[in-house]
């Protein structure tokens, strides 16, 4: 039987993010400090026990020009992969792949910065991110792994290189990096738990 291929997924997260933006205000002006504390994810929250953080800051945006950058990478980066494997896998690597790169970010890289007694430690596990890149670099990372295998390493690289340009001209170290440990566990993931191929 032939898969039914389409991208309802990748339509109504962005939709909804867009929906959310404008509750916000998040089209014109920055998120207040409020929802932005309230909804939004640090990692201070891992040993205050607000969890939930970890989910509602993927649906929301800080500010305008971040809002648009969403509403083209959300639809084009899940809907991707959701074209490619299907909605019920692209839900999956989405939001699995967001909630683990936030989570081995805060305890791989800042905590231990932190307990070692760091300014960068300190800085990094009380600044609130929100968005949906890490999942969307999640899928990125897992469509990369659907590649034929001669380009895999070369497009993987491709995407970091594109990261590290960014750091470069525009440091969000806090976000920069999650991108990095989410495009890299969506591409592992695919790689060893995931079909190897779907056919085009």
């Amino acid at each position: 039987m032939t898969r039914r291929r389409g991208f309802p997924f990748a339509v109504a997260l962005t939709v909804l993010i867009a929906a959310i933006a404008t509750a916000t205000g998040a089209w014109s002006r920055r998120i207040s400090p409020h929802i932005l504390e309230e909804f939004g994810y640090s990692t201070q929250d891992l040993w205050n026990g607000r969890l939930w953080t970890l989910v509602t800051s993927i649906f929301l945006t800080s500010r305008p020009a971040m809002s648009w950058i969403i509403m083209v990478f959300a639809p084009l980066s899940i809907g991707l992969y959701e074209w490619l494997a299907g909605t019920r896998r692209a839900m999956i690597v989405f939001f699995a792949g967001d909630v683990l790169a936030t989570l081995l970010l805060s305890l791989l890289v800042i905590l231990p910065l932190y307990l070692a007694g760091l300014h960068a430690g300190a800085q990094w596990a009380l600044e609130r991110d929100v968005g949906m890149s890490a999942g969307g670099f999640a899928v990125v990372g897992a469509s990369i792994a659907l590649a034929p295998q001669r380009w895999r390493f070369l497009l993987l690289g491709g995407v970091c290189a594109l990261v590290a340009v960014k750091m470069v001209i525009a440091a969000e170290p806090v976000a920069d990096l999650v991108h990095v440990f989410g495009v890299s566990l969506g591409f592992a993931g695919q790689l060893r738990f995931g079909p190897k191929n779907f056919a085009l």
